[in-house]
């Protein structure tokens, strides 16, 4: 495209670790307060707030926080996956890959069960002036579904990206492109590889 004019803005990425410890067995703990102030030291004003856990055994999720949700919520996932039955990854007569010492002590094989059954160690989070956007119920919530160990360690690991979308202008042209025209992203890239 002849005269075409590209602005493009940096984008800001932003990524920080905390630790703490949980208490085992659904365990829920409130993290929300921990990544909002992350969010605020990091200077990003908008884009996404990646929270992850590296741990198999948690997850990370968006709800509520609220007694009687998690007295609903452990229930139903005791019912789905009890602790006390036979689970193919505490077969140590069997098991061959991944061999941790200390699980063989107690199983947790029902602990892996429920992090597949509730999915994702992660959750994405818009942010807007610097803000989380959550619902005024919402909270960032770091599940542990094992057992408690002195040595276990949640990680909170936010990547925010201050996303800009790129204007590409070409004021004599009609095939002016902005924030709302065509696949921004495929065209701010073929423009970034110019």
């Amino acid at each position: 495209m002849p005269g075409l004019i590209a602005r493009v803005q940096p984008m800001k990425i932003h990524q920080e670790e905390r630790h703490f410890r949980t208490k085992g067995g659904l365990h829920i703990t409130d993290i929300t307060d921990d990544v909002r102030q992350i969010v605020a030291e990091s200077g990003v004003t908008d884009g996404i707030c990646l929270v992850y856990s590296p741990h198999t055994t948690c997850c990370v999720r968006v709800n509520e926080f609220e007694s009687g949700m998690f007295e609903d919520f452990a229930r139903l996932l005791r019912r789905l996956i009890p602790h006390d039955t036979y689970y193919a990854h505490d077969d140590w007569d069997r098991r061959t890959e991944n061999i941790c010492e200390e699980d063989m002590e107690v199983g947790n094989g029902h602990s892996h069960c429920m992090s597949m059954v509730l999915g994702s160690a992660s959750e994405s989070i818009p942010v807007a002036g610097s803000e989380l956007q959550l619902g005024q119920w919402q909270r960032v919530l770091f599940i542990e579904l094992d057992r408690e160990r002195d040595h276990r360690i949640g990680r909170i690991k936010p990547g925010l990206l201050d996303l800009h979308l790129v204007e590409a202008l070409a004021p004599a042209s009609p095939h002016r492109v902005g924030k709302r025209g065509g696949d921004v992203l495929a065209q701010a890239q073929h423009l970034a590889d110019i």
